[in-house]
């Protein structure tokens, strides 16, 4: 006899995927918040990033081709994808293969392993966006036509 309804059970490697990363990000959020130093430090030689678990530590500005802003299909979040010259290197320096693994995904999807978004740091991104873009640009040399 046909029924009416349509029954889809839980997957339970899903879920264990999704308890393992929420309950890994929330422990590498929670450490961020108890941790007395900033999220970003933007300089003459480059930034270094504290903002999140994929953080990416400093990059240089040597290392930087350009900066492009992202954002996720759908969603309203918008990111700030740093083009590096050699994305491979900053793969190969990190010591976890899970963040290295997440940056791949990021280097695969949008074009760079560094990605940075205003959701821990305290200003808009806007604000984060002009101050790496500034920064950047007075890296670059001057050229006179």
């Amino acid at each position: 006899m046909p029924t009416n309804e349509t029954i889809i059970l839980f997957s339970k490697r899903k879920l264990t995927k999704l308890l393992f990363f929420s309950v890994g990000y929330g422990l590498l959020g929670l450490r961020q918040i108890v941790k007395k130093r900033p999220g970003l430090v933007i300089d003459k030689t480059g930034f270094t990033d504290y903002s999140s678990g994929l953080a990416a530590g400093h990059v240089s500005w040597s290392d930087v081709r350009g900066i492009k802003i992202v954002s996720l299909p759908g969603h309203k979040q918008r990111y700030i994808a740093i083009i590096l010259k050699n994305p491979h290197a900053y793969l190969e320096r990190q010591s976890s293969a899970l963040k290295r693994k997440a940056m791949t995904l990021n280097l695969r999807k949008y074009g760079s392993p560094v990605q940075l978004s205003d959701t821990s740091l305290r200003c808009t991104f806007d604000e984060l966006h002009y101050h790496l873009q500034k920064h950047f640009d007075r890296s670059r040399p001057y050229v006179l036509n």
